[in-house]
This record gives structure tokens, C-alpha cells and sequence, in this order.
């Protein structure tokens, strides 16, 4: 029991990490000195793969409410994502993390918070709770291995800490749901194996 209560807190140590030290990152990146976080961020999003196609779709989806057929992919479109001229690229990506980045900007702007500094933080969450549902598959592979704590601490932080899962977290991208989707799917087949 007392082993137990150590190895949740190094897990919880690890998964609080995992999401605190992104968002330092971001916050460090959300400031230039100009006073104006959003300004600061788009100086620096072209550093992430597609991020004005994301961010232009969940624009569009937050003010009508729909998927578009097609959004501008590789600059501003505007207050709905769609309204400046520009190369258009198809939207063929599965539509929940977009409404659900649409209901937080929404949300955002009902509370007078920063809307482009939100849908960072939703990844960060997302990914946060895939962290969670990783450590319960590792906890549940664990039975089949001799040291029990050393691989899940170590499976746990491998996964928590790997570059892409950091760069993820703090993207503003449908990857963060996907990762989060796939973790679930491992834990329920191991769970449905046993």
C-alpha cells in the first residue's frame, strides 16, 4: 500500500510536469513586449506545421457552426477563418477536436479570456488527460513485468517527456484528441485481453 502511494506521486509528479513545462513555454512565447499575447503567439505560429488551417477551421466552425469544405490554409482568414483571400486547402480532417476548440473559443470570448491562448491550453489538457490514461496502461501491462514500479516510472516518463508529445500538447492541431483517442483505444484492448 505505502509502494503504491510512492509510485502515485512520482506518476503525479511526472504528469504535472509534463503538462507545467509546456505551459511555461507557451507562456514564455505569449509574451514580446508588446502587451498583446495574441500578437505575440502569431508572430511564431508559422513554426507549427498548418496552424492557420486549424485555426482558421475552428474560427469558422465558432461563428457558423459547420465544418467548411474548404479554409485558408497559410495565413490569417479573418474573424471566421475565412473572410481574407488566400490559398484554400479541403478540411478532411475528423471534426471533434475542431468543435471542440470552437466551443472553447466561444467560451473564451464569453469570459474575456485570450481565445488563441485557450486552444493552446485545451491541447495541453488533452494531452494531459492521454498522459492519465497512458500511465493506466502501464500500470496494467506492469503485471507482466519482474520490477513493476521501474517500468512504469520509466514507461510513464518516456511518454510524458518524448519531444512530439511536448511539441503536441502546446500545438494547436487535432493530434492532441488523436493521441488522447489512441491511448483509450490501447488501454481498452489490453483491458479487453485480459
Amino acid at each position: 500500500m505505502l509502494r503504491d502511494m510512492h509510485l502515485n506521486k512520482i506518476i503525479t509528479l511526472i504528469l504535472l510536469s509534463g503538462f507545467v513545462i509546456p505551459l511555461l513555454a507557451l507562456l514564455y512565447v505569449s509574451y514580446c513586449g508588446d502587451g498583446d499575447i495574441t500578437s505575440c503567439l502569431l508572430k511564431k505560429e508559422d513554426l507549427m506545421p498548418d496552424f492557420y488551417w486549424h485555426y482558421n477551421t475552428i474560427k469558422y466552425i465558432s461563428i457558423y457552426g459547420n465544418l467548411p469544405d474548404y479554409i485558408i490554409a497559410h495565413k490569417d482568414g479573418g474573424l471566421d477563418g475565412a473572410s481574407a483571400d488566400g490559398e484554400m486547402k479541403p478540411v478532411f480532417h475528423g471534426p471533434p477536436y475542431y468543435y471542440l476548440g470552437a466551443g472553447m473559443m466561444i467560451l473564451s470570448k464569453f469570459l474575456k479570456l485570450n481565445s488563441l491562448l485557450t486552444l493552446h491550453i485545451l491541447s495541453l489538457l488533452l494531452m494531459l488527460i492521454a498522459n492519465f490514461i497512458t500511465f493506466l496502461l502501464f500500470k496494467r501491462l506492469s503485471k507482466h513485468v519482474q520490477n513493476k514500479k521501474l517500468f512504469i516510472i520509466s514507461a510513464v516518463s518516456l511518454s510524458v517527456f518524448l519531444p512530439l508529445h511536448l511539441y503536441i500538447g502546446i500545438a494547436i492541431h487535432n493530434h492532441a484528441l488523436f493521441y488522447l483517442f489512441t491511448m483509450f483505444s490501447f488501454y481498452m484492448y489490453v483491458a479487453f485481453l485480459e
